[in-house]
């Protein structure tokens, strides 16, 4: 069975460094986040962690302590950027990076998307998609997207106060005949399926999608 997941970050206040437990909205100082993984969860656990401009939500399973998936938005420093970049930048406009890693039994995968984000007193709004991406964070063998499809847009131009993302694609994995059996067996138990070998290797593939939205209000 495939598992949809849709994520909705919206731009708020709120505190840090706390746990919250049984809950469906994860809070950062920017932002919100209504989760559909956490409503589908009755025992679940949101660690927060602050490392420098970093602002990270871990959501856990309370009872076996598996990572669900974690959050983070992260202030960019302008340091390094070309200096027709950096005039794109003054103290209202900074660079930011929202990073969501998502558990599919057990592979996980990130999903980031930079973006320019306006901070006026309590107005908000992103200025510009900079680029997004997706990657693999645990490679125990060769892993390839087919067929990939990750899209990140808004409704309306920019500036706006609303970007969806979404992605969908098979995972491919390839096992040489040298590798260990159980790397085949972890992937099987990942929900990946045999699809085929040669005479050097064999072909596991699986399939994966989440959706979202970052709101700002």
């Amino acid at each position: 069975m495939v598992l949809l997941s849709l994520c909705t970050f919206v731009f708020a206040e709120s505190d840090s460094n706390i746990m919250v437990k049984k809950s469906n909205v994860i809070k950062f100082n920017e932002m919100y986040l209504e989760d559909d993984l956490l409503k589908e969860k009755d025992d679940v656990e949101i660690v927060y962690k602050n490392e420098k401009n970093k602002q990270i939500a871990e959501v856990r399973d309370s009872i076996t302590g598996e990572i669900i998936e974690i959050i983070s938005l992260e202030k960019l420093s302008e340091q390094g950027y070309s200096d027709e970049l950096r005039s794109t930048y003054n103290s209202n406009i900074h660079p930011y990076v929202l990073t969501r890693d998502v558990n599919h039994d057990g592979l996980m995968v990130r999903v980031s998307i930079n973006v320019d984000f306006y901070s006026n007193g309590s107005f908000r709004e992103v200025t510009d998609i900079k680029g997004y991406s997706m990657h693999i964070l645990n490679p125990i063998t060769s892993f390839e997207f087919e067929n990939q499809k990750l899209n990140v847009w808004s409704t309306k131009p920019l500036p706006t106060i609303e970007v969806s993302y979404a992605y969908n694609t098979t995972v491919k994995a390839e096992i040489s005949k040298s590798q260990s059996l159980s790397i085949g067996e972890k992937l099987e138990g990942w929900g990946f399926g045999y699809s085929g070998s040669s005479s050097w290797k064999k072909i596991y593939r699986k399939y994966i999608d989440a959706a979202g939205k970052i709101y700002i209000r």
